[in-house]
């Protein structure tokens, strides 16, 4: 005798993040130190790499980053949230950049890393 079977729903995968925030605090630029040392020392190159993940020009705005850096720093953070569905506001990147400049370019910079699928499939392996 078969007994009746409960319809059952479709397991939904656990997302990679808490919607509407960042995938790393801001002061957990130490997990991944080569990022963080890189930063430190030339942070122009990482808000360059920045700034290439959301399809503006690297070389223009890491040489453009010594001259306005929480300028174009704040203006790439903004494409970054924009692309990620993250609330935030000029104000608050402002006083991202000011009080913690490398810490932000950290935090950007392995953000823009979840854009790539690649990055995504690998990290969902690893855990």
């Amino acid at each position: 005798m078969q007994q009746p079977t409960q319809p059952t729903q479709p397991i939904q995968p656990m997302p990679l993040r808490p919607e509407g925030e960042y995938h790393h605090g801001l002061f957990n630029c130490f997990e991944e130190f080569g990022t963080c040392i890189i930063t430190w020392f030339l942070p122009c190159y990482t808000h360059g790499q920045n700034a290439k993940a959301v399809n503006q020009s690297c070389p223009l705005c890491g040489i453009g980053f010594l001259f306005l850096p929480i300028c174009l720093a704040v203006f790439i953070r903004t494409k970054i949230r924009e692309q990620q569905n993250i609330p935030g506001n000029i104000c608050k990147d402002c006083l991202s950049f000011i009080f913690c400049l490398p810490c932000s370019l950290v935090q950007d910079a392995r953000e823009t890393k979840y854009f790539d699928p690649n990055y995504q499939a690998m990290k969902m392996q690893r855990e």
